[in-house]
């Protein structure tokens, strides 16, 4: 890019006082730096709008994970939305199943669909959005078989749907409810 600024500014420099050609290898490498950022800005504003790494995690999720980290045992297992796919490596519990971690061992892989399943309440769920949507249609039936089949300790649902499930609320923000299924 300096090369190219420099050849399309070297006929304005016959015609310019002595000073300006002194200073066209830096008005050259100024220019070059305005094509470059006029490149690359785009791209970046991307990843900073993409990135946790540059942005952290959204608030809602980012604090429910603080709460479970400091009010809930090591031990404790929760029933998380599959599409929160931080939750396990943030809140350092365990989880029954999220879209995320696949299994990479055949028996393994057939376990992860049966959970998916189990969570979202349709057998041969066809996709993320399949499952998610399912588990946000979770009711106290399946709360309750989900709780025994995987002995659950906490269930996290969407702000508002927890009071149809009917068991105490030991966290909420104003996205995301903690239930204790104990």
């Amino acid at each position: 890019a300096l090369r190219v600024a420099l050849r399309r500014l070297a006929p304005l420099a016959a015609r310019v006082p002595r000073l300006a050609q002194q200073q066209g290898p830096r008005l050259a490498a100024l220019v070059a730096a305005f094509v470059f950022y006029g490149q690359v800005k785009g791209p970046l504003d991307s990843v900073r709008a993409r990135s946790n790494l540059v942005t952290g995690m959204p608030g809602p999720e980012t604090d429910m994970y603080g709460w479970i980290l400091a009010n809930t045992g090591k031990d404790a297992v929760f029933l998380s939305p599959p599409g929160l796919e931080r939750f396990r490596l943030a809140s350092e519990r365990a989880i029954v199943v999220d879209w995320k971690a696949t299994a990479y061992a055949p028996a393994e892989v057939l376990e992860w669909y049966r959970r998916l399943e189990d969570v979202s309440g349709r057998s041969n769920p066809r996709g993320r959005d399949d499952v998610i949507a399912g588990y946000e249609a979770l009711d106290r039936a399946r709360l309750d078989a989900l709780r025994e089949r995987y002995h659950l300790s906490y269930a996290v649902v969407t702000k508002g749907h927890e009071a149809a499930l009917g068991y105490p609320v030991v966290y909420s923000n104003r996205a995301l409810a903690v239930l204790d299924v104990r």
